[in-house]
């Protein structure tokens, strides 16, 4: 037997990410020659899409034999999913509440003209083929191009009975992505063409694990920023920077200068603090001090594998202080 390599393996977790941390999703139905955006929860790598009760989806699932589901991650992947669809049974409320979870909150129903919620409708899809595209570097300050589902496009059809650009079904509070500082360092991408896409193959696709720090890293750190602002803010007043590397004490690399939370450290005053990235082994921020604003990287003590992890993390980081 053939030993995959790390590229091979590390594909369809990306994959698996990618379909984790999504909150909504296009939905193409090619038969009925109609797309539009559709709510979306993982389960286990399979999506179950949210369309309210009288939208074409779901009207078509179990009569057709195909369906396509884009879904876009936040580092500029693309994940197309194609498969069929079916009405998942029971109660959506109750299928919602056993896909939810933290970094994962329930959606919210749309509201009608009448001022109402809608009624919404579970269609799980059964996928059988994922191709998953990702990102090609440019030179720096090209514009990057994209394309009309990234956009949404006003040529597109739209489900009926919406505008487009409008969604079938809802997105969830914390899926709208704030800008995040630190960006300016990475090249401007440009999306792959169709061409470059890497088909997965379903077995590894099914027993990949997906990174979940990276798929809820946006809802994470908005959650961070508002209801525990006070505690992060003393994290950065108490951390100081390090300088393994350099031991004259200046910082020349790129990127946040690396800091560690001392026990006994004396606070400094700031006037703002915000985290910018989050990832399975620690956290930036801006720090906005006397001597002028400074983007620090406290590193975790592990690296993490659910979210539940992070708060056991930042309470032990907030014991140093």
């Amino acid at each position: 037997m053939t030993t995959p390599t790390p590229v091979e393996e590390a594909t369809p977790n990306r994959a698996r990410t990618v379909i984790a941390g999504a909150r909504h999703a296009l939905l193409t139905l090619p038969y009925e020659h109609v797309c539009g955006r559709v709510g979306l929860l993982d389960d286990g790598g399979e999506p179950v899409l949210l369309a309210t009760a009288s939208s074409p989806p779901a009207h078509a699932a179990g009569s057709y034999p195909t369906a396509r589901v884009d879904i876009h991650g936040s580092q500029g992947e693309r994940l197309v999913l194609s498969g069929s669809l079916r009405v998942v049974p029971g109660p959506t409320a109750d299928v919602i509440a056993r896909l939810a979870g933290p970094g994962c909150p329930a959606p919210r129903p749309p509201i009608g003209p009448s001022g109402q919620e809608q009624d919404l409708v579970a269609i799980a899809m059964v996928v059988a083929e994922v191709v998953l595209y990702m990102l090609t570097p440019t030179d720096p300050g090209t514009a990057a191009t994209r394309t009309s589902t990234d956009r949404g496009d006003p040529r597109s059809t739209g489900l009926p009975g919406t505008p487009p650009e409008a969604t079938t079904a809802p997105t969830t509070k914390g899926s709208q992505r704030t800008p995040q500082a630190g960006r300016g360092r990475d090249h401007v991408r440009t999306r792959t063409t169709e061409s470059s896409g890497t088909r997965i193959d379903l077995v590894a696709y099914a027993l990949a694990e997906p990174d979940l720090i990276a798929a809820y890293a946006p809802d994470l750190v908005t959650h961070l920023n508002t209801v525990h602002a006070e505690q992060i803010r003393r994290l950065a007043e108490y951390a100081v920077a390090v300088d393994p590397d350099q031991g004259d004490g200046t910082w020349r690399s790129p990127g946040p200068r690396p800091a560690r939370i001392v026990r006994s450290a004396r606070a400094q005053e700031l006037a703002g603090t915000q985290i910018t990235r989050l990832d399975h082994r620690g956290l930036d921020m801006w720090r906005i001090g006397p001597s002028g604003a400074e983007e620090i990287h406290l590193p975790f003590r592990a690296p993490l594998r659910e979210p539940r992890a992070l708060g056991r993390e930042i309470r032990w980081l907030l014991g140093l202080v």
